[in-house]
């Protein structure tokens, strides 16, 4: 996952692309199926489990064209029908990342980032790629949720077993990210002067004026500030010293707290394109390790992204990667070239989608 900047070639390409923040302009790749029927779902998911084999084509075909809303109507209804828990017989059928890829289909946004943070933490050594992937763009409302369904499953406490994890400014970083201050999208502050405020503040901890840096005035900042916010302190902070405060970042900060810092403000600049470059960097590592179970997290960032925005934002997503790639190539065949077989088909179909 690279912040850093692209060729001048494709900045100027992504500049001049308008990208509007709003809901309403976002575009997914999977909406609920307008011939959804549940029991006709279950009895063909059924049929494709049953006996010796199992038939994942009509498993992928299903379960890839369903919204999250429809694939929980469909679990419950196999489990009236057949008496058994859908998502253990697809556990059971099924394997590696084509099998993690079907357990996120039918997670909650709260249940998977859960699962991602646990994976990242538990066991020798931290996955800090993928908790910089989760914690750069996860809103203070879902993280309650998500800290809620870390302690269902896991019966662990989130905020002790990442700060246990990490530490330095990184994890300061991270459990000031866990402390729900952030403000809400539509925060309206009282004082028409807080972004340049903010921007004088960023300063005043050491960006740009090569005295050191106070990492805690850096960190309130970006783990309380809205992500609209954050976009306004970054035209003020540019407006001020006529540098940006990405090339700030890079200069004056470093290591995994560097890196989540410029997450955090390139997501509140261009979601789709944030995703689009987590998408990349996934993709890249993927092909290395195509015939390996080695690079999973590169996979689990992959299926991350592709399910958790597909019913968002995914097809703005689509078109980023396009235009961050030159336009020389597109997310789907460079997923084609990265990723094999059933996991390789379902991966495709979230991305050419239902719509």
């Amino acid at each position: 996952m690279e912040y850093k900047a692209v060729s001048c070639a494709i900045t100027l390409l992504i500049l001049v692309v308008e990208v509007s923040s709003s809901i309403a302009s976002r575009k997914p790749t999977i909406v609920d199926y307008p011939h959804f029927d549940k029991t006709k779902d279950a009895e063909v998911l059924y049929k494709a489990m049953k006996g010796w084999g199992t038939n994942e084509d009509e498993i992928i075909s299903v379960l890839t064209h369903r919204s999250l809303k429809q694939r929980l109507e469909i679990a419950s209804e196999y489990e009236r029908r057949f008496k058994k828990v859908l998502l253990n017989v697809l556990k059971s059928e099924t394997r590696g990342k084509f099998r993690d890829f079907l357990v996120a289909l039918f997670q909650k946004p709260a249940e998977f980032y859960a699962a991602e943070i646990h994976a990242a933490v538990k066991g020798i050594g931290t996955d800090e790629k993928a908790l910089i992937d989760v914690f750069c763009c996860i809103d203070d409302i879902s993280m309650v949720e998500v800290r809620q369904a870390y302690e269902k499953e896991y019966s662990q406490n989130m905020d002790s077993d990442v700060k246990e994890d990490v530490s330095g400014d990184f994890g300061a970083l991270l459990d000031a990210l866990m402390q729900v201050k952030r403000h809400p999208q539509k925060f309206q502050s009282n004082d028409s002067n807080s972004a340049v405020k903010a921007a004088k503040q960023l300063l005043k901890a050491g960006l740009e004026n090569w005295s050191g840096t106070t990492e805690s005035q850096i960190i309130q900042i970006f783990s309380e500030s809205s992500y609209s916010e954050l976009v306004e302190i970054d035209k003020e902070y540019e407006n001020i010293v006529n540098v940006s405060l990405t090339a700030s970042l890079e200069n004056e900060t470093s290591g995994y707290f560097q890196i989540l810092l410029l997450a955090i403000l390139h997501y509140a600049q261009n979601p789709a394109q944030h995703y689009a470059f987590q998408l990349q960097s996934a993709i890249q590592e993927a092909k290395v390790s195509k015939f390996t179970d080695f690079g999973l997290h590169r996979h689990r960032s992959l299926t991350r992204v592709l399910v958790q925005r597909s019913e968002i934002d995914l097809k703005d997503v689509e078109q980023s990667y396009t235009l961050i790639t030159g336009n020389y190539t597109s997310l789907n065949s460079d997923v084609r070239d990265a990723v094999t077989g059933d996991y390789r088909k379902a991966c495709l179909n979230v991305i050419d989608g239902n719509t």
